[in-house]
């Protein structure tokens, strides 16, 4: 007698069996085996939301939250009744930086579950990456309250909070107690060392000047000059020499005036007509806004090259600086510089130009990328001089093994003369490019080791400023 045929399984039995493998996958933490293990079981029953649900925490936990969004709202239209769906909807729209999204509907979620703490601590996240720092500090304190894994975390975010806030005592107070729940812990070294910042800058305060000096060595395989368009095509040595200063003259919550005086001195040790020294004093006045800070910024540079007077320059820059989102930073800035040449008249003129700078900041902000661009315009008496000048530049900061800081930059500067140069029948293009990379480590106390390395290629129809330049050398800097 033949066994009765195997019945198939019913819809239901499929979903059990789906779940059941998708979830095993996903809590061992083979989040591919379990994309496909639920995607297998939607495919067999479309119509459960369960599956979505799980998809959507499988796609959340793999970073892919473009598509978690997509499955999490696929799964409400099946089930809504899923009390976590909003929450970890609401997680996807917080990661893909939505925020306006997520802050609603993490309120919807809280509407639902107003007992779940990861509600509560997302919902302050969201209103904090909003800048809305007073309004998150309640979710932070009822996050810790309703879930103990919060109790540290949901202090550190509300100490950053009162920070955000100019509020430094109570930022501290919070990064105490972070520390305090358990000090072997990220954050809690995170806390720390907002700690050592804030303390750091009430020590600070009270001194209202500061000054550093700087010495160095560099080899250079082809000197320049570039205001003057000087290229010796010869290599050297040099000692560099730097010094500084900056007193404060008012503080407080809102304006800040400031003079310095900086200065500059290349000794080479054969061509020696190369020695430059440059000496700037400057003045800044600037105002901090709800939003945003604006400045105005003065300084003129006195310059000698062969100890002979050089190049004179004023510089007025006002700028303006604001905070796009707690990772993002902004400056704009219009300069003009009125440039007076002593060794050659006809090169006198004025430099306006307008640019931004972006910053990005990761890595608990410990490490940038910016990006900036700046557009110049240079009239002179000797009209085969005047150009219109694109800048793009970019840098990328990071903590290096072993190492303090390691900083790579690279810019390109593009010049488009607008009248003929007589000496080549034809307008003038200049093409520079410039990278640059440095590590900085501190040494003991205040002194600072700077190593750096620069290639600089400058491409042009003018034959004697196409060059190539290699420069290599280091400093040890002390600031007090």
């Amino acid at each position: 007698m033949k066994p009765p045929p195997a019945k198939a399984p019913k819809a239901n039995d499929s979903a059990l069996m789906a779940l059941s493998k998708g979830l095993g996958f996903f809590q061992t933490g083979q989040l591919e085996e379990a994309r496909k293990a639920f995607e297998e079981g939607i495919k067999q029953n479309p119509g459960k939301g369960e599956l979505y649900y799980y998809l959507g925490l499988v796609l959340n936990k793999s970073q892919d939250y473009d598509q978690a969004i997509a499955i999490f709202k696929k799964a409400l239209t099946l089930s809504p009744d899923i009390k976590e769906l909003f929450l970890n909807l609401g997680i996807s729209y917080f990661k893909t930086q939505d925020l306006a999204s997520a802050q609603e509907t993490f309120q919807i979620a809280l509407e639902i579950q107003p007992e779940n703490g990861s509600a509560q601590f997302f919902m302050g996240m969201t209103l904090n990456a909003l800048q809305k720092f007073e309004e998150s500090i309640p979710y932070f304190d009822r996050a810790a309250q309703l879930d103990p894994e919060f109790i540290q975390l949901g202090g550190y975010y509300k100490g950053l909070s009162y920070y955000k806030l100019g509020k430094t005592p109570e930022a501290v107070e919070q990064f105490e107690k972070s520390v305090a729940v358990d000090p072997q812990t990220k954050i809690a070294k995170d806390s720390q060392q907002f700690i050592e910042l804030l303390t750091n800058k009430k020590t600070k305060s009270k001194k209202n000047w500061s000054a550093n000096f700087s010495a160095g060595w560099e080899w250079n395989d082809n000197i320049t000059r570039a205001e003057s368009d000087q290229v010796s095509n010869e290599s050297d040595t040099s000692y560099i020499f730097e010094a500084g200063g900056e007193y404060t003259l008012h503080k407080d919550s809102q304006y800040t005036v400031t003079t310095g005086y900086s200065f500059f001195q290349s000794l080479f040790e054969n061509a020696t007509e190369f020695n430059f020294q440059s000496h700037t004093p400057s003045f800044s006045f600037s105002r901090a806004f709800e939003k945003f800070e604006a400045s105005m910024n003065y300084s003129y540079s006195y310059n000698f090259l062969d100890d002979k007077s050089f190049l004179a320059i004023h510089i007025l820059a006002p700028t303006v600086n604001f905070s796009l989102h707690p990772q993002h930073y902004m400056t704009t800035s219009y300069m003009l510089q009125n440039k007076t040449f002593f060794t050659d008249a006809t090169r006198d003129g004025d430099n306006h130009s307008l640019g931004f700078l972006n910053f990005f900041f990761f890595m608990d902000n410990k490490a940038y990328w910016s990006a900036g661009y700046r557009y110049s315009d240079e009239s002179t008496i000797n009209k085969e001089l005047e150009y219109a000048g694109h800048r793009i530049s970019t840098t990328l900061k990071l903590p290096a093994y072993l190492l303090d800081t390691l900083k790579i930059s690279y810019s390109l500067s593009i010049r488009d003369y607008k009248n003929v140069t007589a000496s080549i029948n034809e307008k003038r293009r200049d093409e520079k490019q410039t990278l640059k990379a440095s590590i900085v480590q501190p040494l003991f106390d205040s002194f600072v080791l700077d190593i750096s390395y620069t290639r600089t290629e400058s491409s042009s129809n003018l034959l004697s400023v196409d060059f190539k330049e290699n420069a290599a050398g280091f400093n040890i800097g002390y600031k007090f």
